[in-house]
């Protein structure tokens, strides 16, 4: 399991594209809107029109030297297409046969598609349940049937493209693209002319895909000090109980992949526990339930690594 860290990289990659004069936000005020979702940097424009422009100051966006990455365009029939010309069938006799079926009907069903939830898949509703048991009778790369809809599956499809655009035309157009091109380019300096003698130049780092979920480490201060009151707060300890909770509430919003290890010292060291986003009312309550005893002997239980 990868980190999903796709809320922080969301904003940073809106905050990024409008910097750099790309009009991306939200869609009620009638721009394009773009999210990441792990591997995927996804842009939706309003239009077809517009897709094409977005493709055209994204690849500039991307261009390194005299190198930019290519676009390629595709209708959801072209999509599946080639799925249906690489399919499999159980019965091979049968193979060819359902392909020139499935072939015929397309231009007929005239689909179109959306962007699942979960931002993987294009959900393709066939007009009728009785076209399932045909494109169900075929074993495909990056497509499958699940009641009466088909599922395209682009964040595979994406990996045989990491070093393209892909536009997929449609009602609502997508332009994808793989994160890493963004990561190559490492920094993106977006330029404001203040006056005919001066430009603000402001420098943008992407943030990454990581290849790990990441663990923390809390270690805890539990010892007797911490009974103290702290201002009209209660004491120390409560208000360290209601720190930790609110960083790991944030942490797993960013990280939702990510283990959290807590600790705590007073006169020994002890492990309070490990937590993993599902375990956030464990967390809480094991936080809240511990007591300040005991000294404080920090340089004897923690030890720095070298």
């Amino acid at each position: 399991m990868k980190l999903a860290n796709n809320a922080l990289r969301t904003k940073n990659m809106i905050a990024l594209l409008q910097d750099m004069g790309i009009k991306v936000g939200k869609k009620d005020e009638g721009k394009a809107e773009v999210s990441c979702k792990d591997e995927l940097v996804i842009l939706k424009p309003a239009s077809q029109e517009e897709a094409e422009n977005f493709a055209g100051e994204i690849q500039a966006l991307l261009q390194t030297g005299k190198t930019k990455p290519a676009v390629q365009r595709f209708t959801l029939n072209d999509l599946l297409n080639a799925e249906i010309d690489a399919a499999t069938c159980v019965n091979v006799q049968m193979t060819e046969k359902n392909k020139r079926s499935l072939r015929a009907l397309l231009p007929i069903l005239e689909l179109d598609f959306a962007l699942d939830a979960e931002q993987e898949y294009l959900d393709i509703k066939l007009p009728s349940i009785a076209y399932a048991p045909l494109f169900g009778s075929l074993t495909y790369k990056y497509l499958k049937l699940d009641g009466e809809t088909l599922k395209f599956n682009v964040k595979e499809f994406l990996k045989d493209h990491r070093e393209e655009l892909v536009l997929i035309d449609g009602e609502a157009p997508l332009l994808l693209c793989d994160a890493e091109q963004f990561e190559k380019k490492k920094v993106f300096y977006a330029q404001k002319r203040l006056d005919e003698n001066e430009v603000e130049v402001t420098p943008h780092v992407f943030i990454p895909y990581a290849a790990k979920p990441p663990a923390y480490t809390f270690v805890l201060d539990t010892s007797g000090s911490m009974d103290e009151k702290y201002g009209t707060y209660g004491t120390r300890l409560q208000q360290l109980q209601k720190s930790v909770i609110k960083f790991a509430e944030a942490l797993y919003a960013f990280h939702p992949d990510a283990t959290i290890n807590i600790k705590q010292f007073n006169n020994t060291i002890g492990h309070v526990g490990s937590y993993k986003k599902g375990d956030l009312t464990t967390l809480r309550m094991q936080v809240n339930g511990l007591k300040a005893k005991g000294g404080t002997r920090f340089n004897h239980h923690l030890i720095m690594p070298k």
